[in-house]
């Protein structure tokens, strides 16, 4: 597969796309994972005292169950303690467990605190990754143009959702059209593994399965759920 040697960059912007390339796993998973792990690491060494910071994550409710984790895990990893996540948590919990106390009670309002509260925090982790996604699938689209990116493209074992993605991007260059081809095709051999590996699996029939059958598997999650 196409590595960053190997791909033509005219910008400085596209020497990180280039080095997702030719690696296991997604390219755009990879790139929001680093995305993420810089705004976070930022985050707890610059933001955790940082009024306007502060401010606006009262105001966006937190973070997200997913990003919870992720702010404590970076915390442990990279200073041995939890302080940071201890004062950032705090102050999340603090503006939620004060939406509950509003909604105690009864009549129309508790229902509709009650789904106010219910809403998923508007994570600034997840809009700073959004943002990078966004403009990564921009310029991945847009290289395609060139033949070396459209191959590295076309080779890439993409997720289900970042090439639904990359397929909706309005201005995509007549070169990628052979780059959905060639990742539908992807799916399509992918299925029809998963088919093989189930049909082989009965007891009479389990010495036929092949070492790629039950790769498959493993692929098809790391297609359908990222990673």
């Amino acid at each position: 597969m196409a590595g960053m040697a190997e791909l033509p960059v005219r910008d400085i912007a596209d020497v990180p796309l280039a080095a997702l390339f030719g690696k296991p796993g997604c390219p755009l998973c990879r790139r929001v994972t680093d995305i993420t792990t810089r705004f976070v690491d930022a985050m707890l060494y610059e933001s955790v005292n940082d009024v306007p910071f502060r401010a606006e994550l009262d105001a966006g409710r937190g973070f997200c169950r997913h990003h919870v984790h992720e702010v404590l895990s970076a915390n442990r990893n990279r200073t041995g303690g939890s302080l940071a996540s201890a004062i950032l948590l705090g102050a999340m919990l603090r503006v939620r467990r004060g939406e509950l106390g509003q909604a105690r009670g009864g009549g129309r309002a508790r229902s509709r605190r009650l789904e106010a509260a219910a809403a998923a925090p508007d994570c600034p982790i997840c809009r700073q990754a959004d943002r990078g996604l966004a403009g990564a699938a921009e310029s991945l689209v847009r290289l395609s143009a060139q033949e070396a990116w459209a191959e590295a493209l076309a080779q890439a074992p993409w997720c289900l959702e970042h090439l639904v993605r990359l397929m909706a991007e309005p201005r995509r260059p007549p070169a990628f059209a052979s780059v959905e081809g060639r990742q539908l095709e992807r799916l399509e051999r992918l299925q029809a593994l998963l088919e093989s590996f189930a049909h082989h699996s009965s007891e009479d029939r389990r010495h036929k399965l092949t070492d790629e059958e039950r790769a498959a598997v493993d692929e098809a999650a790391r297609t359908l759920g990222g990673g």
